[in-house]
């Protein structure tokens, strides 16, 4: 039977207590009391003159507080396929989308996208940290806690799962319209939600910005889905009352001006001063690591504040700053850091300098740990910008031949056709590089059969066959007749490849194109259906 050593037995009960006197050091004090610095005020200031009037947090905050829990079916689904009305979980997720507090907040979702042009949206304005921010806000966790001291870094946006939650609350609400008949009031639906995300990709944190770029794609995703489904079922949307109202539903998201204007958006400053208030705090100034800070706070930026894991990392950091870089190599690699990604954030997509790598790929992330902890991945808004503008345009134009079918009883001949009627003019493919010569490559568009390449006048026209990626790995293949259209961009990889492999994401995938329609949300789920596992 093996002894304890009584030196080991010292040596453990010393380090439980040093565990828990290190995690009661960091929450001595309340955050109420924590004054902020000049970096947090820095950040603050860019909503000092916004007017209580202007400010849309003001009015989600306080509702989104009462948000009743939604069924476990809803936080579960997958963010593309969501819960459909014949679904076994709809009737459950139908009332707590008809609940009142849920319907307090899609009606505060109008109210709060009311405005014709960007630069007289409301301004999701809500200060970082505690002050400023009501009492009531603060109780319900609706704020950005900063901790003590004041860490943006550290930053917890309390308030993101609840608006994660709403976004799915209006797709839900736009799906519920549609299959009640009200196909173009579950189109408005999606514009105004969009139109919300738009104001978040305005915030000063990544996390919020990415937040905001995908409740754009996934509402403009969702208004495609809805549309087929519609297309396929009771075509509502053919109705007078309904397709006189597209015109409008359609020309609103220009993506270069109006409410989107995406060219306004701007870059992140939040994050760079983030981790310049960081290197104040654990670098001593024109020396090394701050021994008293380093170890610390870099555990608590990286555990959230989580106890019990605070003092293992505190360990490793302990290591990594024997290893790091002074205050003036570590100053110097920051500004280069946030000077390359600001100084391409206004340059087009298709400028010589993008196909540079971003020099966060190439800093040594050993000697520059606190860096390469505490910055965000920025580089992703970039593609991520291009998605959501192909998502846009693209949405236009599908909706654009959807209506020009439901007034001609066919498929326009080209994509040209759809215009002045539903769209007042084409917008060029975000994604096609081929600009030479001042040329706007429109989307690729064609009927299957109808358009096929005939190999020989013997042989009939053949369907279209497209294979589609899709999240989970449960990939298909499927025809396509000419009851549809097919409208594709060439993603990323910037090649046209006839819609024939589809995977829509922002990354670059060699010989895939980005699929615009038939959507790949309402594919995916008649693929579910077909093979059995959705119900």
């Amino acid at each position: 039977m093996n002894q304890a050593i009584p030196g080991a037995v010292g040596r453990w009960s010393r380090s439980i207590a040093a565990a828990a006197l290190f995690a009661c050091s960091l929450a001595a004090f309340p955050a109420s009391i924590a004054r902020a610095d000049e970096y947090v005020d820095r950040v603050n200031a860019l909503y000092a003159s916004t007017k209580t009037e202007k400010r849309s947090d003001l009015v989600i905050l306080p509702l989104l507080a009462k948000m009743d829990p939604p069924p476990r079916a809803v936080d579960e689904a997958d963010p593309l396929l969501l819960i459909a009305p014949d679904q076994s979980a709809w009737a459950d997720v139908k009332t707590w989308i008809e609940g009142a507090n849920q319907k307090a907040l899609i009606d505060a979702i109008y109210k709060i996208t009311e405005a014709k042009d960007s630069k007289d949206s409301m301004v999701f304005a809500l200060p970082y940290g505690v002050e400023g921010v009501s009492p009531e806000l603060v109780q319900a966790r609706m704020y950005v806690e900063l901790g003590d001291p004041p860490l943006l870094a550290a930053a917890n946006i309390q308030y993101l799962p609840g608006l994660k939650r709403l976004h799915r609350l209006a797709q839900l609400e736009a799906i519920r319209r549609s299959s009640e008949g009200d196909t173009i009031g579950g189109l408005e639906m999606l514009v105004r939600l969009a139109f919300f995300g738009r104001q978040l990709a305005e915030r000063p944190l990544h996390n919020e910005v990415k937040l905001g770029y995908t409740m754009i794609w996934q509402a403009m995703e969702r208004m495609r889905d809805i549309a087929y489904m519609d297309y396929r079922g009771k075509k509502s949307l053919q109705s007078q009352a309904q397709i006189s109202k597209l015109p409008d539903i359609i020309n609103r998201q220009e993506d270069d001006k109006g409410v989107f204007a995406l060219e306004r958006l701007p870059f992140p400053i939040g994050d760079r001063a983030a981790a310049e208030q960081l290197v104040a705090r654990v670098m001593q100034e024109k020396g090394g690591p701050n021994k008293d800070t380093f170890a610390t706070t870099m555990a608590r930026i990286k555990t959230g504040g989580r106890p019990l894991k605070l003092f293992g990392e505190a360990g490793r950091w302990q290591l990594a700053m024997s290893q790091h870089g002074d205050w003036y190599a570590t100053t110097e690699q920051l500004e280069k850091l946030y000077n390359d990604w600001q100084s391409k954030w206004r340059l087009d997509p298709f400028d010589a300098r993008m196909l540079q790598p971003f020099y966060a790929q190439n800093m040594n992330k050993r000697l520059y740990a606190v860096l390469d902890a505490s910055a965000p991945a920025i580089g992703e808004l970039f593609p991520m910008r291009q998605f959501i503008r192909t998502q846009i345009a693209g949405t236009r134009h599908a909706l654009a031949v959807l209506g020009f079918f439901y007034v001609n009883k066919g498929w326009p001949p080209q994509l040209a056709s759809v215009r002045p009627n539903f769209i007042k003019a084409l917008t060029a493919d975000p994604f096609n590089p081929n600009r030479a010569h001042g040329q706007q490559p429109t989307f690729e568009y064609f009927v299957p059969i109808r358009d096929a390449v005939q190999a020989n006048i013997r042989t009939e026209k053949q369907p279209h066959e497209m294979t589609v990626f899709v999240p989970d790995g449960s990939n298909f293949i499927l025809r396509l007749r000419d009851d549809t259209f097919v409208l594709y961009s060439t993603g990323p990889d910037g090649g046209k490849n006839r819609a024939e492999r589809i995977q829509n994401v922002w990354t670059v995938v060699r010989d895939t194109d980005l699929l615009v329609w038939p959507p790949v949300s309402s594919l995916w789920r008649q693929h579910q259906r077909d093979a059995g596992p959705l119900k």
